[in-house]
């Protein structure tokens, strides 16, 4: 193992990387490489959970390309494993030690496990060495308790197992990593309802995009009668329409979660203006998704106008926004008047 003042170098210049990275999944890369470059473990994986995020991310260091490709559609340690890696896994200061004899407690698809150490003969293992299937397991947890997600380490260089020594120098890394995922949540974040923001929106559709052939799809959705909310009842009490309407819009996607699209993601764009991203499946159309948020909208907050589109071969991040907003003010259009309790749809 590395010596403490060596790690802690690495630790300060990796820190500048990190912070000026410009998106939250550069941010990982560069955690998951300081921890290499550190000299504590060959391969490290950082990840955001999808639950916090609208879709998993990873920060990968170490690893082959066809094992990155393999990575990022899998859970390295998916949100649920949490509880049973507190329960079986040895527990070092803030750190968890799995080994390979109680890998199956904590997760009941080990032979899906890619970050294990294939370099080495296990018949070679002594006690006191890091086995094969041993696993390093760090949790993110945000200021309030809440998960946000892992860290998972392979292979240190001493081919040792962990210690306090280890914990020690392994503990700045996860308080940065935590840190730095909540704080790029947070300026993500709109004060009022606490959906992600417009400028998260924008960024993320950019990104999505940027993977050549993936699917993506978003709607726009514009409240209806906000006006009038304003100037009969107040701005408090538009303010409380807006946060009725974004919570019911969560609870309204995260149950066609699976059912009609994947990997959802809530933003308040701007005033009474809400954007959702999402991955549809193939056989899904822009028609479909919007027949199926409009079914479950409930009578009891605003009705909305709701504008979908979908990828199209051409399309860049400016294309693809246009054609779902004037879809959604088509549908604004086509309303009836403000305090109609049915939203239309625009279709493609």
């Amino acid at each position: 193992m590395r010596d403490a003042e060596s790690v802690l170098m690495v630790f300060l210049t990796s820190y500048r990387d990190i912070v000026g990275a410009e998106h939250l999944e550069h941010k990982l890369s560069a955690i998951a490489g300081a921890l290499v470059r550190a000299g504590l473990f060959r391969r490290a994986a950082v990840q955001v959970y999808g639950s916090v995020y609208g879709e998993k991310l990873f920060g990968l260091a170490g690893l082959t390309p066809e094992e990155e490709d393999w990575i990022r559609t899998h859970d390295v340690l998916p949100e649920q494993e949490y509880a049973r890696m507190q329960e079986h896994g040895i527990r070092i200061e803030e750190v968890y030690f799995v080994p390979h004899d109680r890998l199956r407690r904590v997760l009941p698809n080990v032979d899906d496990i890619l970050l294990s150490d294939t370099s080495r003969d296990p018949d070679d293992w002594k006690a006191g060495q890091w086995h094969p299937d041993d696993m390093l397991y760090m949790p993110l947890i945000a200021s309030n308790g809440y998960p946000l997600g892992n860290i998972t380490a392979d292979a240190p260089f001493d081919n040792r197992v962990p210690d306090l020594a280890t914990a020690a120098l392994l503990a700045p890394f996860v308080a940065m990593a935590a840190g730095t995922i909540e704080q790029e949540l947070n300026r993500r974040r709109d004060y009022l309802t606490q959906c992600f923001n417009g400028q998260f929106f924008r960024d993320e559709v950019s990104r999505r995009l940027g993977v050549p052939g993936r699917p993506l799809g978003l709607a726009f959705v514009d409240m209806n009668g906000l006006k009038a909310v304003n100037d009969r009842l107040g701005h408090e009490a538009g303010d409380r329409a807006i946060q009725a309407t974004a919570d019911a819009l969560r609870k309204l996607v995260a149950d066609l979660t699976r059912m009609v699209f994947r990997d959802p993601v809530v933003c308040r764009l701007y005033g009474d203006e809400f954007g959702v991203l999402f991955h549809p499946d193939s056989a899904v159309t822009p028609e479909a998704v919007a027949r199926a948020m409009l079914a479950a909208w409930p009578a009891e907050v605003p009705a909305a106008a709701i504008g979908v589109a979908v990828r199209q071969p051409d399309d860049d991040p400016r294309s693809l926004v246009r054609r779902a907003e004037e879809r959604m003010y088509a549908a604004k259009r086509a309303m009836r008047p403000p305090g109609a309790s049915e939203a239309r749809r625009a279709t493609e």
